[in-house]
């Protein structure tokens, strides 16, 4: 598998062994970060651990399935709560963090 590294609007990074490159990454935007999981958080684990190695700790939120607006919103609450600034689901649960009023969904 070919490694390579592909920068749009938001930066990707692809190839077997990258994951052990998120500690660093996950550093540079902040101190907490939300991970989100499947319905199984132990697949997880190694994302979490890499992550405390790079003093950035963490919450899992577990979403089974493709996400529904209303486990977006949950999700964002969460991550408010644990005071997370570091996010993976970056589109949609960084927008409601922050949105002052509530969409009109």
């Amino acid at each position: 598998m070919t490694h390579f590294e592909f920068a749009t609007a938001t930066r990707i990074i692809f190839g077997a062994g990258t994951l052990r490159e998120i500690g660093p990454i996950a550093k540079g935007f902040g101190s907490r970060a939300l991970v989100v999981t499947g319905k199984t958080a132990a697949r997880a684990q190694l994302l979490r651990v890499l992550l405390d190695a790079s003093g950035v700790s963490s919450a899992a939120f577990p979403v089974a399935g493709e996400p529904t607006i209303d486990a977006v919103v949950r999700g964002a609450q969460f991550a408010k709560a644990e005071q997370c600034d570091v996010c993976d689901w970056v589109s949609a649960a960084a927008a409601r963090l922050t949105r002052a009023k509530p969409s009109p969904r």
